[in-house]
């Protein structure tokens, strides 16, 4: 009974106080040296497994030694652990300056978090509960650094808090666009009221330049074609 991804309880009765031990393997008639067991005599037996690995089939016998040192075995029997959270068809869905989307597939978890940062130590985390029927869920990830690659590990629980850790896989926010070396120069041959203004910029963006006297509207010049070589 109560078989989970880690524990299970074996219960028998014997017909007179006993001990109680469990040999148990995961090759049918192969088990560990060390048994689990319990010296209490009673007839009435139970006997909890732990740190047992989730989806796999194990073999065991119950065993009963009595207070004359009469010894008993029962047959063989199995059960299988609950198989373990699942995680697949993590994506990056979606990048902005400050944020980022990812979004991922689950099963048999009922919590999912995402561990995020600029380095692979991570330093940010976010949560969300999920359900152990297969299903797609997706993290918002915001107030993040324009421009920088982030590394991100989502690690997925079970239903008594078991952490099962995923692989690591990053993604890199757009940097901002920035503006450099600013220029203005008088054109030659046009009156001195006329002037060219050029600059450059760290991406491919339009170019826009608002100009006017102080106090008043301004006059815009603009021009749609993304580059990074202004003028």
């Amino acid at each position: 009974t109560n078989i989970t991804t880690k524990k299970a309880r074996i219960n028998w009765t014997t017909d007179r106080t006993s001990d109680s031990k469990i040999s148990i393997g995961t090759t049918s008639g192969s088990y560990s040296p060390s048994e689990v067991g319990n010296s209490d005599q009673v007839t009435s037996h139970s006997i909890d497994l732990d740190n047992l690995a989730a989806g796999t089939t194990y073999y065991y016998k119950a065993k009963w030694t009595d207070e004359d040192g009469n010894t008993g075995s029962s047959q063989e029997f199995s059960f299988t652990t609950s198989p373990a959270p699942q995680l697949k068809e993590v994506e990056t869905l979606s990048t902005t300056l400050a944020g980022a989307t990812v979004r991922f597939t689950s099963r048999e978890a009922v919590k999912v978090n995402i561990y995020y940062g600029q380095s692979e130590s991570f330093g940010g985390v976010k949560s969300i509960n999920t359900s152990i029927t297969e299903s797609t869920y997706s993290f918002s990830l915001d107030g993040l650094a324009d421009g920088t690659k982030y590394f991100y590990k989502l690690s997925s629980f079970d239903s008594e808090g078991n952490e099962y850790e995923g692989n690591i896989f990053s993604f890199s926010t757009p940097p901002r666009p920035r503006i450099s070396n600013l220029r203005f120069q008088p054109i030659q041959g046009e009156p001195t009221s006329t002037q060219k203004i050029t600059w450059n910029t760290n991406v491919p963006t339009s170019s826009n330049v608002t100009y006017g006297k102080i106090n008043n509207a301004g006059i815009e010049v603009s021009d749609s074609v993304l580059k990074v070589d202004h003028e």
